[in-house]
C-alpha cells in the first residue's frame, strides 16, 4: 500500500513509470486502473530485468518500482544497478523487501526468498551502488519496528526504500 500511495501522491499518469516483478504486484494493477501506463517486466510474462535493460539498452523512466521483489533475485547488487541506470535524472525508484535486522547469511527464509534485508544492506552496501550511479536515499529510514509477519513459520517484516537520482 505504501509504494502505490507514494506514488500516486507524487507522480501522475503523464509520468514514465516500469514496475520491475510485475507479476500478481498489486501496487502495479492498481495504478493501471487509475490510468497510469506502466512498463512492466517480469520473467512470469516476458523477461528479468536485466536482460530487459540489455536488450532495450537502458531506456529511462520517471519512476521504477519493484514491490517485495529483490529478496527473490539472486544477483540483488546488479538488479539495484540496473534500477539505478533506469531512472532519469530526477527520477525516484520506490522498492520494498522482505526485511529482518538480525538476518545473518544461511539463516532460514521463505523457500521462495534468497534471503531477508537488514539496515546494512539497504543503507551501506546498497548505499555503494546508489552513490555509483548518482543517486541517493530520500530522508531518514526508521528500521527500528519489531519483525510483526509470519509466514512459513518464519517472523520477518517489510522495509521500504526510496532513492532518487541527481539531475
Amino acid at each position: 500500500a505504501f509504494a502505490f500511495k507514494y506514488i500516486r501522491d507524487n507522480f501522475n499518469s503523464d509520468h514514465e513509470l516500469i514496475c520491475a516483478g510485475s507479476h500478481e504486484d498489486t501496487c502495479c494493477a492498481a495504478l493501471k486502473v487509475l490510468g497510469y501506463k506502466i512498463v512492466e517486466i517480469d520473467p512470469q510474462y516476458n523477461s528479468d530485468l536485466h536482460t530487459y535493460c540489455l536488450s532495450n539498452e537502458y531506456p529511462q523512466y520517471d519512476v521504477v518500482f519493484s514491490v517485495s521483489v529483490i529478496e527473490h533475485v539472486t544477483n540483488d547488487d546488479e538488479f539495484v544497478d540496473d534500477i539505478c541506470k533506469l531512472m532519469k535524472p530526477g527520477g525516484t525508484c520506490v522498492l520494498t523487501c522482505d526485511f529482518n535486522d538480525s538476518y545473518k547469511l544461511g539463516d532460514r527464509v521463505p523457500t521462495s526468498d534468497c534471503r531477508f534485508y537488514t539496515k546494512a544492506d539497504l543503507t551501506d552496501r546498497f548505499g555503494k551502488i546508489l552513490a555509483h550511479n548518482n543517486c541517493y536515499i530520500e530522508g531518514e529510514i526508521d528500521y527500528s519496528a519489531p519483525p510483526d509477519f509470519v509466514y512459513e513459520g518464519i517472523l520477518y517484516s517489510f522495509a521500504t526504500l526510496i532513492f532518487k537520482k541527481h539531475p
